[in-house]
This record gives structure tokens, sequence and C-alpha cells, in this order.
């Protein structure tokens, strides 16, 4: 005797249990729970950068203000003229110091000895009263200038015979002679002796 069995019949296939509804709810909250943390987040550092930012350019315009006031308390530094002349005649001073170095670079040795023996001779040679201001010499010191100030004017023919007797520049005769009154005292002058041993 034989039996037959269906094995198709739905109370034997395995049917997996159904989702239980309250799970799924959990699932959903738990889900729900995680994207609302990660946009709190979000939201939170977006802020936080717009708070920096915020804080950074208030802090520029500050420190903008405070540069502009800083240069209206002390504006740009003018050039001092006074200064500005005192160094173009430093300068001045300086360019001549050259040129006579140069000049007395190019002499010949018999023409620097020659002005150095009247540079001597007029260094050692003084009259009390009478101060030179001015020495000039050109022409390798054939042509001579000097120019000073004396406390009265009968100090300057006692120079200029002190010279001659001493043969200081040579022996050079002073052919021009110019004389004015001193405006910071009455009783001195000025005076400017020139001589030209070339003509």
């Amino acid at each position: 005797m034989s039996q037959d069995i269906n094995l198709y019949q739905d109370i034997l296939i395995d049917k997996p249990a159904p989702f239980p509804f309250s799970m799924a709810v959990k699932v959903i909250f738990l889900v729900v729970v995680v994207a609302g943390s990660a946009c709190g987040y979000s939201y939170w550092r977006t802020s936080n950068a717009l708070s920096h930012l915020d804080s950074a350019r208030q802090h520029e315009v500050d420190k903008r203000a405070q540069v502009a006031e800083l240069q209206a308390q002390f504006p740009e530094r003018q050039p001092n003229p006074l200064m500005t002349e005192k160094i173009e005649h430093l300068e001045q001073q300086l360019i001549g110091q050259k040129e006579a170095l140069s000049f007395f670079a190019n002499q010949q040795g018999t023409a620097n000895d020659f002005i150095l023996r009247s540079l001597q001779g007029l260094a050692h040679k003084q009259v009390t009263g009478l101060w030179l201001t001015r020495v000039a010499l050109a022409d390798q010191g054939q042509q001579v200038t000097l120019a000073g100030s004396a406390l009265n004017e009968l100090k300057i023919p006692e120079f200029v015979a002190l010279l001659g007797e001493n043969h200081v520049f040579g022996g050079a005769v002073f052919d021009g002679l110019t004389i004015a009154r001193s405006a910071e005292s009455k009783q001195a002058v000025n005076f400017i002796l020139s001589a030209d041993g070339s003509k």
C-alpha cells in the first residue's frame, strides 16, 4: 500500500518570520536620530565657521581704523630745509677738498714744494690782531688771494710787509687790496689781498 505526500503544501514550506513592527519603528527612529545628529553637527560647524569669519572681518576693520588713526597722528615726515642745506654745504666742502688733493697730486714736484713752503711761511708769520679766513693759490702758486679780518686797518700794511720781508709766496708783490668795515665790529675791517706773479 502506498501513500502520496504533497511536498508543495503551504504548511510544509518554511516561511520567514515577519519583521516585527516595533523593530521597524526602532530602526527608523535610529536612522532619524543619526541623520538629525549629522545635520545638527554640520549646522554647528557652519555656524561656528561663519562666526569666526565675522570676527576676523571685524578684527580687520578695527586694525584698519587703528592704522588710519596712527597715520593721522604721525603724518609723513618732511625733509628739514636746514639739514638739507647743511648736507649740501658739507658736500661742497668735500668736493673742494677733493679738488685740492687732485691739484696737488697733478702738479710737478717743484710747484708742490713752492706751494708748501708758501703755506708754511704763512703759518709761521702772524700779526697780532689779524687773522685770515681764506687762502687761495692758483697757477702753481703764482696767483695768491688772501682774505681775512683785522682789528684795525693799520694791521694790514704790517702784515704785507712781514710777508715781503720773509719772502712768503716767493716775495710776490700784492697789487690788489680791498678793505671794508666789518658789520660785526665798528673798529674791525675785512680785507682781500691779491697778487698775480704770472704778469
